[in-house]
Protein backbone atom coordinates (compact mmCIF):
# COMPACT_ATOMS: atom_id res chain seq x y z
CA UNK A 1 0.00 0.00 0.00
CA UNK A 2 2.92 2.29 0.86
CA UNK A 3 4.27 2.03 -2.68
CA UNK A 4 1.38 2.67 -4.51
CA UNK A 5 0.85 5.84 -2.14
CA UNK A 6 3.90 6.95 -3.10
CA UNK A 7 2.82 6.66 -6.82
CA UNK A 8 -0.75 8.14 -6.38
CA UNK A 9 1.27 11.38 -5.10
CA UNK A 10 3.78 11.40 -8.38
CA UNK A 11 0.43 11.01 -10.43
CA UNK A 12 -0.43 14.28 -8.30
CA UNK A 13 2.49 16.13 -8.72
CA UNK A 14 2.10 16.19 -12.51
CA UNK A 15 -0.96 18.07 -12.13
CA UNK A 16 0.36 21.28 -10.85
CA UNK A 17 2.06 23.99 -13.27
CA UNK A 18 2.36 21.91 -16.29
CA UNK A 19 3.16 23.62 -19.96
CA UNK A 20 3.70 21.83 -22.82
CA UNK A 21 6.44 19.37 -23.04
CA UNK A 22 10.09 20.31 -23.77
CA UNK A 23 11.05 19.63 -27.37
CA UNK A 24 14.29 17.98 -27.01
CA UNK A 25 12.53 15.81 -24.71
CA UNK A 26 9.25 15.63 -27.15
CA UNK A 27 11.31 13.62 -29.65
CA UNK A 28 13.53 11.33 -27.94
CA UNK A 29 9.86 9.96 -26.64
CA UNK A 30 8.67 9.70 -30.57
CA UNK A 31 10.95 6.99 -31.89
CA UNK A 32 11.70 3.76 -33.65
CA UNK A 33 14.22 1.55 -31.76
CA UNK A 34 16.46 -1.22 -32.62
CA UNK A 35 18.88 -2.31 -29.49
CA UNK A 36 21.36 -5.60 -29.12
CA UNK A 37 22.18 -6.17 -25.19
CA UNK A 38 23.30 -8.40 -22.47
CA UNK A 39 20.82 -10.15 -20.10
CA UNK A 40 21.93 -11.80 -16.95
CA UNK A 41 18.96 -14.12 -15.51
CA UNK A 42 19.18 -15.45 -11.65
CA UNK A 43 16.45 -17.72 -11.29
CA UNK A 44 16.39 -20.45 -7.25
CA UNK A 45 14.44 -22.65 -6.00
CA UNK A 46 13.11 -22.72 -2.64
CA UNK A 47 13.21 -26.78 -2.55
CA UNK A 48 12.97 -28.30 1.03
CA UNK A 49 12.39 -32.18 -0.58
CA UNK A 50 15.72 -31.63 -2.35
CA UNK A 51 17.65 -30.49 0.46
CA UNK A 52 16.66 -33.51 2.22
CA UNK A 53 18.09 -35.65 -0.11
CA UNK A 54 20.84 -34.16 -0.34
CA UNK A 55 20.84 -32.23 -3.07
CA UNK A 56 20.64 -28.35 -3.64
CA UNK A 57 17.58 -26.60 -4.77
CA UNK A 58 17.67 -25.94 -8.50
CA UNK A 59 19.27 -22.24 -9.37
CA UNK A 60 19.79 -21.37 -13.14
CA UNK A 61 22.31 -18.56 -13.94
CA UNK A 62 23.63 -17.00 -16.78
CA UNK A 63 23.89 -14.58 -19.35
CA UNK A 64 21.97 -14.42 -22.80
CA UNK A 65 22.36 -12.17 -26.14
CA UNK A 66 19.37 -10.48 -26.10
CA UNK A 67 17.30 -7.69 -28.68
CA UNK A 68 14.62 -5.33 -28.25
CA UNK A 69 12.33 -3.79 -30.73
CA UNK A 70 9.93 -0.49 -29.58
CA UNK A 71 8.42 2.04 -30.52
CA UNK A 72 7.45 5.15 -28.26
CA UNK A 73 5.37 7.95 -28.75
CA UNK A 74 4.26 11.40 -26.99
CA UNK A 75 1.34 13.35 -28.98
CA UNK A 76 -2.14 15.05 -28.26
CA UNK A 77 -4.32 11.85 -28.24
CA UNK A 78 -8.30 12.76 -28.07
CA UNK A 79 -7.52 16.01 -26.72
CA UNK A 80 -4.81 15.31 -23.99
CA UNK A 81 -1.58 16.78 -24.16
CA UNK A 82 1.59 14.91 -24.43
CA UNK A 83 -0.39 11.23 -23.82
CA UNK A 84 2.78 8.73 -24.13
CA UNK A 85 2.88 5.15 -25.07
CA UNK A 86 5.18 2.83 -25.82
CA UNK A 87 5.33 -0.87 -26.93
CA UNK A 88 8.30 -2.95 -26.39
CA UNK A 89 9.07 -6.66 -27.72
CA UNK A 90 12.16 -8.19 -26.31
CA UNK A 91 13.91 -11.77 -27.08
CA UNK A 92 16.85 -13.76 -25.28
CA UNK A 93 18.86 -16.64 -25.99
CA UNK A 94 21.74 -18.57 -25.02
CA UNK A 95 23.14 -20.61 -21.88
CA UNK A 96 22.87 -20.21 -18.34
CA UNK A 97 24.53 -22.81 -15.36
CA UNK A 98 21.91 -25.08 -13.78
CA UNK A 99 22.73 -26.07 -10.52
CA UNK A 100 20.50 -28.60 -8.45
CA UNK A 101 18.41 -31.70 -8.87
CA UNK A 102 16.31 -33.43 -11.40
CA UNK A 103 12.64 -33.30 -11.55
CA UNK A 104 11.66 -36.77 -10.14
CA UNK A 105 14.49 -38.62 -8.69
CA UNK A 106 16.08 -35.72 -6.84
CA UNK A 107 19.40 -36.55 -7.40
CA UNK A 108 22.28 -33.65 -7.19
CA UNK A 109 23.29 -32.21 -10.74
CA UNK A 110 25.05 -29.96 -12.72
CA UNK A 111 24.74 -28.88 -16.00
CA UNK A 112 24.85 -26.41 -18.84
CA UNK A 113 20.95 -24.98 -19.63
CA UNK A 114 19.61 -23.98 -23.10
CA UNK A 115 17.65 -20.91 -22.20
CA UNK A 116 15.17 -18.39 -23.95
CA UNK A 117 13.15 -15.91 -22.86
CA UNK A 118 10.43 -13.58 -24.65
CA UNK A 119 8.84 -9.79 -23.36
CA UNK A 120 6.17 -8.00 -24.47
CA UNK A 121 5.06 -4.98 -22.85
CA UNK A 122 2.82 -1.31 -23.14
CA UNK A 123 3.12 1.80 -21.02
CA UNK A 124 0.30 4.31 -21.93
CA UNK A 125 1.08 7.46 -19.77
CA UNK A 126 0.44 11.43 -19.53
CA UNK A 127 4.01 13.83 -19.33
CA UNK A 128 3.96 16.71 -17.29
CA UNK A 129 6.31 19.70 -17.66
CA UNK A 130 7.01 22.43 -14.87
CA UNK A 131 6.73 26.14 -15.89
CA UNK A 132 10.11 26.56 -13.66
CA UNK A 133 12.12 22.98 -14.79
CA UNK A 134 11.09 23.55 -18.67
CA UNK A 135 14.26 20.88 -19.13
CA UNK A 136 12.41 17.98 -16.74
CA UNK A 137 9.49 16.17 -17.91
CA UNK A 138 7.54 13.31 -15.22
CA UNK A 139 5.57 10.91 -16.96
CA UNK A 140 2.79 8.68 -14.58
CA UNK A 141 1.93 5.75 -16.50
CA UNK A 142 0.09 1.99 -16.27
CA UNK A 143 1.21 -0.63 -17.69
CA UNK A 144 0.90 -4.62 -18.86
CA UNK A 145 2.42 -7.43 -20.07
CA UNK A 146 3.81 -10.88 -20.35
CA UNK A 147 6.98 -13.11 -19.82
CA UNK A 148 7.64 -16.35 -21.01
CA UNK A 149 10.95 -18.34 -20.42
CA UNK A 150 11.94 -21.43 -21.46
CA UNK A 151 14.80 -23.33 -20.11
CA UNK A 152 15.88 -27.68 -21.38
CA UNK A 153 18.67 -29.54 -19.51
CA UNK A 154 19.55 -32.30 -21.03
CA UNK A 155 17.39 -34.24 -23.12
CA UNK A 156 14.84 -35.42 -20.43
CA UNK A 157 11.71 -34.33 -21.36
CA UNK A 158 11.07 -33.98 -17.36
CA UNK A 159 13.97 -31.29 -17.24
CA UNK A 160 12.10 -28.85 -20.36
CA UNK A 161 10.44 -26.75 -18.95
CA UNK A 162 8.40 -23.78 -19.74
CA UNK A 163 7.63 -20.83 -17.66
CA UNK A 164 5.01 -17.55 -18.11
CA UNK A 165 2.70 -15.01 -16.43
CA UNK A 166 0.90 -11.89 -17.79
CA UNK A 167 1.74 -8.77 -15.47
CA UNK A 168 0.21 -5.42 -14.45
CA UNK A 169 1.97 -2.10 -13.41
CA UNK A 170 2.04 1.47 -11.90
CA UNK A 171 5.12 4.00 -12.19
CA UNK A 172 6.65 6.66 -13.07
CA UNK A 173 9.53 8.24 -15.50
CA UNK A 174 11.35 10.83 -15.00
CA UNK A 175 13.81 12.66 -18.20
CA UNK A 176 15.60 15.60 -18.12
CA UNK A 177 17.10 17.32 -21.05
CA UNK A 178 20.36 18.05 -20.58
CA UNK A 179 20.88 20.68 -23.88
CA UNK A 180 19.15 20.22 -27.21
CA UNK A 181 20.78 16.88 -28.18
CA UNK A 182 20.84 14.46 -24.59
CA UNK A 183 18.20 13.18 -22.52
CA UNK A 184 18.57 11.78 -19.25
CA UNK A 185 15.62 9.29 -18.22
CA UNK A 186 15.03 6.96 -15.12
CA UNK A 187 11.47 4.89 -14.62
CA UNK A 188 10.30 3.07 -11.44
CA UNK A 189 7.15 0.35 -11.25
CA UNK A 190 5.51 -1.81 -9.51
CA UNK A 191 3.16 -4.30 -9.83
CA UNK A 192 2.11 -8.34 -10.13
CA UNK A 193 1.94 -10.96 -12.08
CA UNK A 194 -1.22 -12.48 -13.12
CA UNK A 195 -1.92 -16.69 -14.07
CA UNK A 196 2.10 -17.86 -13.55
CA UNK A 197 2.04 -21.17 -14.76
CA UNK A 198 5.15 -23.86 -15.60
CA UNK A 199 4.60 -26.78 -18.48
CA UNK A 200 6.91 -29.47 -18.58
CA UNK A 201 5.90 -32.94 -19.99
CA UNK A 202 2.34 -31.92 -21.33
CA UNK A 203 1.28 -30.71 -17.78
CA UNK A 204 0.67 -27.21 -16.32
CA UNK A 205 1.61 -26.50 -13.08
CA UNK A 206 -0.49 -23.04 -11.37
CA UNK A 207 2.11 -20.73 -9.64
CA UNK A 208 1.33 -18.48 -6.87
CA UNK A 209 1.48 -14.78 -7.84
CA UNK A 210 3.69 -11.82 -6.19
CA UNK A 211 4.90 -8.33 -6.85
CA UNK A 212 6.79 -7.44 -9.28
CA UNK A 213 9.69 -4.38 -9.26
CA UNK A 214 10.48 -2.86 -12.98
CA UNK A 215 13.86 -0.43 -12.49
CA UNK A 216 15.67 1.57 -16.07
CA UNK A 217 17.87 4.15 -16.31
CA UNK A 218 18.69 5.46 -20.02
CA UNK A 219 20.59 8.28 -22.12
CA UNK A 220 18.83 9.35 -26.01
CA UNK A 221 21.33 11.30 -27.90
CA UNK A 222 19.97 13.17 -31.12
CA UNK A 223 22.41 12.91 -33.94
CA UNK A 224 20.60 14.70 -36.21
CA UNK A 225 16.71 15.55 -36.99
CA UNK A 226 15.75 11.86 -37.71
CA UNK A 227 18.42 10.01 -36.01
CA UNK A 228 19.48 9.10 -32.16
CA UNK A 229 21.74 6.70 -30.52
CA UNK A 230 20.80 5.53 -27.26
CA UNK A 231 21.79 2.98 -23.97
CA UNK A 232 19.39 1.54 -21.39
CA UNK A 233 20.06 -0.47 -18.20
CA UNK A 234 17.50 -2.23 -16.72
CA UNK A 235 16.48 -3.87 -13.52
CA UNK A 236 13.46 -6.42 -12.52
CA UNK A 237 12.38 -9.14 -10.20
CA UNK A 238 10.01 -11.72 -9.48
CA UNK A 239 8.47 -14.48 -7.78
CA UNK A 240 6.64 -17.77 -8.29
CA UNK A 241 4.79 -19.31 -5.11
CA UNK A 242 4.27 -23.36 -4.76
CA UNK A 243 1.92 -25.04 -7.15
CA UNK A 244 -0.06 -27.91 -6.74
CA UNK A 245 0.99 -31.59 -7.25
CA UNK A 246 1.00 -33.66 -10.27
CA UNK A 247 1.83 -37.12 -11.11
CA UNK A 248 4.24 -36.98 -14.29
CA UNK A 249 5.68 -40.41 -15.61
CA UNK A 250 5.11 -42.03 -12.55
CA UNK A 251 6.39 -39.15 -10.18
CA UNK A 252 4.89 -36.81 -8.26
CA UNK A 253 6.23 -34.07 -8.84
CA UNK A 254 5.16 -29.74 -8.19
CA UNK A 255 7.12 -26.40 -8.55
CA UNK A 256 8.36 -24.57 -5.60
CA UNK A 257 8.53 -21.05 -4.27
CA UNK A 258 11.21 -19.54 -6.23
CA UNK A 259 12.68 -15.61 -6.83
CA UNK A 260 14.14 -14.38 -10.45
CA UNK A 261 15.87 -11.46 -10.64
CA UNK A 262 16.58 -10.12 -14.32
CA UNK A 263 19.37 -7.49 -15.86
CA UNK A 264 19.93 -5.98 -19.05
CA UNK A 265 22.03 -3.49 -20.48
CA UNK A 266 20.88 -2.15 -24.09
CA UNK A 267 22.52 0.07 -26.78
CA UNK A 268 20.27 0.97 -29.67
CA UNK A 269 19.42 3.25 -32.88
CA UNK A 270 16.08 5.04 -33.13
CA UNK A 271 14.32 6.81 -36.09
CA UNK A 272 12.67 9.81 -35.05
CA UNK A 273 9.42 10.81 -36.29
Amino acid sequence: MQKLNILAGLFAVGFIGTVHANETISDSNNQYTFSIGNQNMNYHEHEYIAQLNGADPDSDSGNQTTFRISKTGQSKFLGIEDFYTRYQIDYASGTNQYDGHYNGTFQPGQATSNASTFDASMRVGKGFTFKDYAAFQLTPFAGFGMHLWHRQVGSNELNNEAYGHLFWELGTMAQYAVNDKLVLSTDIAFGKTVAPTMVVAGTTFHLGSSSTINFGLGADYKLNKNWHVNGRYEYSTFKYGISETHNVDGYAIHEPNSDTTIQKIYVGVGYSF
